[in-house]
């Protein structure tokens, strides 16, 4: 399991490429659909927040995805629906997205 530090390093790693790579994922032409917005769960309907809409933009620009749904694999095979095998060309780790947990802490 990775470590905080690991994760941190890996986000930041992937702001890093972006930019260097002029991907702007936050200057983008918006399109009018149902699918169209910010990343969502399909099952909750919720939306995320925080770091998680930068890091679930950045995989869906990577990947070529024009859907702001997500949701685990679980999820999608009890909706009756087929996850995508990870293409020949996408290295082993890099075809799923990763999200980041979190909720608030109420101070005493």
């Amino acid at each position: 399991m990775p470590t905080q530090n690991d994760i941190r390093a890996s986000i930041t790693n992937q702001l890093i490429a972006a930019i260097e790579n002029d991907v702007i994922p936050w200057r983008r032409l918006w399109r009018l659909s149902k699918n169209a917005g910010q990343p969502a769960n399909f099952v909750s309907g919720k939306t995320y927040s925080g770091t998680n809409v930068l890091l679930l933009n950045l995989h869906a620009h990577r990947h070529g995805f024009e859907s702001r749904w997500y949701g685990t694999w679980n999820q999608w095979k009890a909706k009756g629906g087929e996850v995508m095998r990870r293409p020949d060309h996408v290295p082993p780790g890099m075809w799923g997205a990763t999200i980041l947990f979190y909720k608030p802490v109420a101070c005493p």
